[in-house]
């Protein structure tokens, strides 16, 4: 449904401005690409998705989108699970998603629009919750490693995604609060 409703929007913006380029599917899922710790597996895969939506087959044009999108939620402590779950994402979503894109759509560019590391010690407690009045004028503890740990993931996600040819890896906040 997604794709028909991108075709449609693509033909009309045309109207308008035919030199844009829309991005999409703007997909979400965790290291394994298969869900986000808050999404039911039922809703399927993050790679199976962008795949769908890469292959011109798709499209009511026969044309591959000129940029698909993904994003990754990674969760911590401990830290470590950052850099690993980017090494799992390579391997599950970033890796296969690149070969599809090599053998049907060589134009197409990959990105990484949200890199999301969930810090939970944005405020240097485990006990903090940023949704609470109480947090309104709580300033961010950057001392924590949590904060070095998702900075530090994201450089590392940057580094392994470039090397494949990704246009860009762009960060989402650092963190899931403030």
């Amino acid at each position: 449904v997604y794709t028909t409703c991108w075709d449609a929007w693509k033909a009309e913006i045309a109207k308008v401005n035919p030199k844009m380029k829309l991005v999409g599917p703007e997909t979400a899922g965790g290291s394994d690409g298969v869900r986000g710790r808050h999404r039911p597996s039922s809703l399927g895969g993050q790679l199976d998705y962008s795949l769908y939506f890469l292959d011109p087959a798709n499209h009511a044009d026969g044309e591959a989108p000129p940029v698909v999108s993904n994003h990754v939620a990674l969760y911590g402590p401990p830290w470590r699970q950052f850099f690993s779950g980017v090494d799992r994402w390579v391997a599950h979503v970033a890796t296969p998603l690149g070969a599809a894109r090599d053998a049907k759509a060589p134009a197409t560019e990959l990105v990484m629009n949200e890199f999301i590391p969930f810090n939970n010690e944005w405020c240097g407690s485990d006990a903090c919750d940023w949704q609470s009045p109480s947090a309104a004028n709580t300033s961010i503890d950057r001392t924590t490693l949590g904060w070095s740990a998702a900075a530090a993931s994201w450089a590392y996600a940057f580094g392994r995604l470039g090397e494949r040819g990704w246009k860009y890896v762009g960060a989402d906040q650092l963190i899931g609060g403030v």
